[in-house]
């Protein structure tokens, strides 16, 4: 028996499970899928790399129940508007929003994001390292003192390097 397609005006909202389509992001649960996610999410991290894509609102038509798409445009707009169609992928993303039970968990592709982004993290500039500097030093009580390492240029984790302030 062949599969019926579902018609009418609005199969998407009627007939749509965003938690069987969610299935598909599910890192390490098929070799293909994850081929077509990193895929994906490196086109992401490059267009919105420093330098790249940015600005105040990023608007995402059709974003379906799925955050992948914003997770590295986070740092380069200040507001992000997912919208859908159907109710029921814009109830799965207020679930992720107020960390509900039974959400999907987007653990494993955040991973994968931040590993993509620890190798392209700038320096902070130092304008903005002399700023924190005089604000921690309002911090402090009379007497009290600051320790660190102010000669400390940069730091390791793993075999990735961060710069410190320069």
């Amino acid at each position: 028996m062949a599969h019926q397609e579902p018609k009418g005006p609005d199969v998407y909202q009627e007939n749509f499970e965003p938690t069987s389509y969610l299935d598909y992001y599910k890192m390490n649960q098929d070799p293909i899928g994850d081929e077509v996610l990193h895929f994906l999410l490196k086109h992401y991290n490059a267009t919105f790399k420093p330098g790249g894509l940015e600005g105040k609102l990023l608007i995402n038509i059709g974003s379906g129940p799925t955050i992948y798409q914003f997770l590295s445009a986070c740092e380069s707009f200040q507001e992000i508007i997912a919208t859908d169609y159907t109710d029921k992928n814009l109830q799965e993303l207020e679930k992720w929003l107020k960390k509900m039970p039974g959400v999907f968990d987007w653990s494993p592709v955040v991973k994968y994001v931040c590993e993509l982004e620890g190798n392209r993290l700038p320096a902070p500039p130092p304008q903005a390292c002399r700023h924190a500097l005089r604000h921690l030093r309002t911090l402090l009580r009379p007497g009290g003192h600051l320790s660190g390492s102010f000669k400390t240029t940069f730091f390791m984790v793993g075999d990735k390097r961060f710069r410190l302030c320069p």
